[in-house]
């Protein structure tokens, strides 16, 4: 890895942070829900690879279970280990195996804390996803275009992708909290995306369900295609805390910790 890999816990950010890499620029953004005092149990890591790849994920402890932001740490730690020795073991594989270190480290050390897993590898080829639980990611084109999203991986998120919901019911479920699909438990899966191509403009966008229930699908796409990726993140951010405060005209509203990674790439990189 010729740059740092930038990890972060438990964070308290007031505003998005920015990077330039040699691949791209990254947004970054992470706090605890504005409905609690404890400590926020989401955590991301910013990976690069070398000058055309980098590795983005965000983990997000489950509520409901202990010790939530320790499983967030261990799953990003682990990711980070196995990446370390990309070269010997080829990059899919190395994320896979962060992945499945991740399970036996929180089964072994923390044995009924869980958490989510959301990892995305951009190339010079495009991205490709890879998914534990209801975190996504999501490709967003420069004209506000829903390009790609990943599958959420609840009772709800699994309803909407058979058409047996709309997304203002899905939104507005009883139901909307449950995760069907997390490290931790002896049934993980990891839910392996296609290859997608990514356009100039097109922006990656990776988060926490902090976002995803609060903000329908058309207002995530209309905010992160802004012009600048610090204004689309900060414009999510503000959106999604609104929406958090204050329930009003229908929308949803669900206070949560929230994590937002946005990725572009430079024009020259194309």
């Amino acid at each position: 890895m010729n740059e740092q890999t930038t990890a972060v816990f438990a964070a308290t950010q007031a505003v998005p942070e920015l990077a330039d890499l040699k691949c791209g620029s990254i947004a970054m953004f992470s706090t605890r829900s504005p409905a609690k005092d404890t400590i926020n149990e989401d955590a991301y890591a910013v990976i690069p690879i070398d000058e055309d790849s980098i590795v983005l994920a965000v983990a997000d402890g489950v509520g409901g279970h202990p010790f939530g932001d320790a499983a967030a740490r261990l799953a990003i730690q682990s990711l980070i280990v196995e990446l370390r020795r990309a070269p010997s073991t080829g990059l899919d594989t190395a994320i896979l195996n962060g992945f499945e270190v991740g399970q036996g480290m929180i089964t072994g050390q923390i044995p009924g804390a869980a958490t989510t897993l959301i990892v995305v590898e951009i190339s010079k080829h495009g991205a490709r996803m890879y998914n534990v639980g209801d975190s996504g990611a999501r490709i967003i084109g420069s004209r506000g275009k829903n390009k790609f999203q990943t599958l959420f991986h609840s009772p709800i998120g699994y309803a909407m992708a058979a058409g047996m919901l709309t997304e203002t019911e899905a939104m507005h479920h009883v139901a909307r909290h449950l995760v069907s699909n997390i490290l931790g438990s002896e049934n993980m899966e990891v839910d392996i995306g296609k290859p997608v191509k990514l356009a100039p403009r097109d922006t990656v966008l990776i988060a926490s369900d902090g976002l995803y229930d609060n903000l329908m699908s058309a207002e995530i796409a209309a905010l992160a295609c802004r012009e600048t990726l610090q204004e689309a993140c900060q414009a999510l951010v503000e959106k999604a805390m609104a929406r958090m405060h204050e329930c009003n005209d229908g929308h949803p509203s669900k206070p949560d910790d929230l994590t937002i990674l946005m990725y572009r790439r430079h024009r020259r990189s194309v």
